[in-house]
């Protein structure tokens, strides 16, 4: 038997499964989560892991961002999700400001929503909302950002695509 001849079609046939379930693991990935906050780490362990004592506070970082699916049609729903840390200057501190998310469609923005008094809380922390893409949403390149204003600021976008309808 030539291996050689069986491996490259059942490469093949594999990747084209792997394809075919990417919108499944999207579905899936993003119906494990809910809109708001939840606490991913805590304080004492960021603290820890970051070394936070030898940082200039207060210390906070974005340390994951992306959007799922990273392509719909017009009418579903996407979920923007990030991760910050924040190991504060005084114990229990929050940082207060101002949560904005916007979609960018060539250049111009077509989608924005505040937050006011938006809080930052020690430790490790994940955000999660859902925006629906409008029915008569365009096909192209968006663009999501997140963008937090207050004693420091983080920033933090990425491209989505939305088809053409079916």
């Amino acid at each position: 038997m030539d291996h050689k001849k069986v491996a490259f079609p059942l490469l093949l046939l594999s990747v084209s499964v792997l394809l075919s379930c990417a919108p499944l693991y999207w579905d899936l990935k993003k119906g494990l989560r809910k809109p708001g906050e939840t606490v991913l780490k805590h304080p004492d362990e960021v603290w820890k892991a970051y070394d936070c004592a030898k940082k200039r506070l207060p210390f906070v970082r974005m340390v994951k961002y992306e959007i799922l699916p990273p392509e719909v049609y017009p009418g579903e729903e996407i979920n923007q999700h990030f991760e910050y840390v924040l190991c504060p200057a005084r114990p229990a501190e929050v940082l207060a400001g101002t949560l904005y998310r916007r979609i960018y469609y060539k250049g111009k923005v077509v989608f924005e929503d505040v937050t006011r008094n938006f809080e930052l809380k020690p430790g490790k922390w994940a955000v999660d909302a859902f925006i629906r893409v409008p029915p008569d949403a365009s096909p192209g390149v968006y663009y999501l950002e997140v963008v937090f204003r207050g004693p420091v600021t983080l920033k933090e976008g990425q491209n989505f695509l939305v088809l053409r309808a079916r």
